[in-house]
């Protein structure tokens, strides 16, 4: 059996080689007379402080970025400009001792999925976006709990735009001023620096809210008009969406219905992702999968998502043969799976140890899994019991945020997936795979394809909350 776990690098060592050769290069351009703008362009990307840029997909946070960084994120052949987290000391924290956080960098990944620029297209992603681009309409706020898991904070927050919508008002997220925690806890807070008036999960989803308007509103003005313009701010608050259903989700319209819903609200959402949550893929597809031809996850590979911890208090959990006999099931249907050298590649999506060994005790010795790379960097600080995901991205001060929104885009790599949709993770993994992965494969005419036909899930625990 192959097991494919993320390589340690002594990034120490990096940094001393990458001091020795910015000094060589210094030298180069002293005699060359080069300026220091294209020294910049040929060095690593390296995080810089309180740059506040004014690009249409950031321009709505101060993202921290060196001044050459490209915002053409989406070019993977551009390897120059890496994503390179510093070390951070983590003080001990809820129920770990503490330590340092490094994290690996290798030669940047190429992602098969583009994930920059998905404009909406089901009628209620695009019922969404004109609705929030509307400037007439008021504003009302929801406000982020800052408790469980990344999955269900972004299932939550498209009940929440339907409750906006119904009550006729634009959705703006926010954090109580009371809270504990003064930002959303998911946030990465060496990267990102919201804005003021910035919703707080901009630095992952720029245009998702109110930034919509803002853009539409001054898209032919100067680049430096402000574009947080909030005249129709009300102090009314959007609906609890744990405690009300809009009339598109409540249970009496059937869970196909509510389930398209929800899949549309998470398509509106990543029709615009990030360029930093983009690079931060790109960094764990090259630690991951850098020994494969191009550092790109296999074509034919298969993504399993396995919930267990405390989501037992939620739904039976699957059992580790549940999922094997998925994966046979899939392979006997689709032969392509297997490849020339009779090798099935598993990316394991889990960041829960004990359901990542029980999976490599199990799988036949052909099989080459692909760990998640959160159980390499972030699983020190993650408690034992709890709430653990939401401790370990306090801990990390939000580091396991970004971690995890690059491990969901490595996920959707997948042609064939094997879901517990009763998990708000992988209930995430299959909106996107139906609603944005599935439209850009084409066929042999290409046409676009939006259905079924490019990728394929099963789903051991189907459920529409």
């Amino acid at each position: 059996m192959k097991i494919r776990l993320p390589r340690d690098r002594p990034t120490r060592h990096n940094a001393f080689l990458f001091l020795a050769i910015s000094l060589l290069l210094l030298s180069i351009i002293a005699e060359q007379n080069l300026t220091t703008s294209k020294f910049l362009l040929a060095v690593s990307y390296l995080p810089s402080y309180n740059k506040t840029t004014t690009t249409n997909d950031d321009v709505f946070f101060n993202m921290k970025k060196p001044e050459s960084s490209s915002d053409n994120v989406h070019d993977n052949d551009n390897n120059d400009n890496c994503l390179v987290h510093t070390s951070q000391n983590i003080s001990a924290g809820w129920k770990i001792d503490g330590g340092i956080l490094e994290q690996e960098t290798a030669t940047c990944g190429k992602l098969r999925r583009q994930w920059e620029h998905n404009p909406p297209q089901s009628p209620i992603a695009k019922e969404m976006a004109n609705h929030q681009s509307d400037c007439s309409k008021p504003i009302a706020t929801h406000y982020l709990d800052n408790t469980f898991g990344l999955g269900s904070h972004l299932i939550l927050w498209g009940q929440a735009m339907c409750n906006a919508m119904e009550q006729g008002y634009r959705l703006h997220s926010s954090i109580k001023a009371d809270s504990e925690y003064k930002q959303w806890i998911w946030l990465d807070q060496e990267y990102c620096s919201p804005h003021k008036d910035a919703h707080p999960m901009s630095c992952y989803f720029p245009l998702a809210e109110e930034e919509a308007c803002s853009l539409s509103n001054n898209n032919n003005k100067d680049s430096n008009t402000e574009l947080f313009s909030y005249n129709n701010y009300t102090n009314v608050t959007v609906r609890d969406p744990r405690a009300y259903r809009c009339a598109m989700t409540q249970k009496t319209v059937g869970p196909k219905r509510r389930d398209e819903y929800r899949a549309s609200a998470t398509e509106y959402l990543f029709s615009h992702v990030s360029p930093l949550v983009i690079k931060e893929a790109q960094r764990q597809v090259g630690i991951i999968f850098g020994d494969l031809p191009n550092a790109m996850a296999p074509e034919n590979l298969i993504t399993v998502h396995i919930r267990w911890g405390d989501k037992f208090w939620e739904m039976d959990l699957a059992k580790i043969e549940e999922y094997i006999g998925a994966i046979q099931s899939l392979i006997k249907s689709d032969t392509s799976l297997v490849g020339p050298d009779g090798l099935v590649h598993i990316y394991l999506a889990t960041e829960d140890p004990k359901a990542h060994n029980e999976f490599l005790a199990a799988v036949p010795s052909h099989w080459r899994v692909y760990a998640d790379i959160t159980l390499q960097e972030i699983n020190a600080f993650r408690p034992v019991k709890g709430n653990r995901a939401s401790h370990a991205t306090r801990n990390t001060k939000g580091k396991a945020g970004l971690v995890a929104m690059g491990s969901l885009l490595v996920a959707l790599e997948a042609k064939t997936y094997v879901l517990t949709t009763k998990s708000n993770f992988s209930s995430l993994i299959n909106h996107l795979r139906r609603k944005i992965v599935n439209r850009q494969c084409r066929n042999n005419e290409g046409n676009i394809i939006d259905d079924d036909a490019c990728t394929v899930a099963i789903d051991l625990r189907p459920d529409v909350w």
